[in-house]
């Protein structure tokens, strides 16, 4: 049991989702990803924010590219690990950051989803 956090890709105006990042405990960044759907009105809370699958857009990864290098706040939550923001977690938030880049140049859409 714990934070699972998720990313996906899908074609404009298809149903179909494809996973292409997977995260286990990444708190931080859950938390940051939080705060997004916060700040767009998709979740009231952080405790709404489970299984709400948030749309990710250019600048939304820029900006967390930016965070990460800068390094992220850890989040509390039931489950959701240790609360420091480690370097192996940085490299990969980095590493989904290009990785979303790329799916959003070839004019898919990026969505992040948690599960705990």
């Amino acid at each position: 049991m714990g934070l699972d956090m998720y990313a996906f890709s899908k074609a404009k105006n298809e149903d179909d989702y494809t996973e292409f990042f997977y995260w286990r405990k990444n708190n931080a960044l859950h938390g940051w990803m939080e705060n997004l759907a916060i700040s767009r009105g998709l979740v009231e809370s952080g405790d709404d924010f489970n299984c709400k699958k948030l749309q990710l857009s250019f600048e939304d990864i820029k900006q967390l590219r930016h965070d990460v290098k800068v390094g992220l706040t850890p989040t509390n939550g039931f489950f959701f690990g240790t609360q420091e923001y480690s370097d192996f977690q940085q490299e990969q938030d980095l590493l989904f950051c290009s990785k979303a880049i790329n799916i959003l140049m070839d004019k898919r859409e990026v969505y992040y989803d948690s599960w705990w």
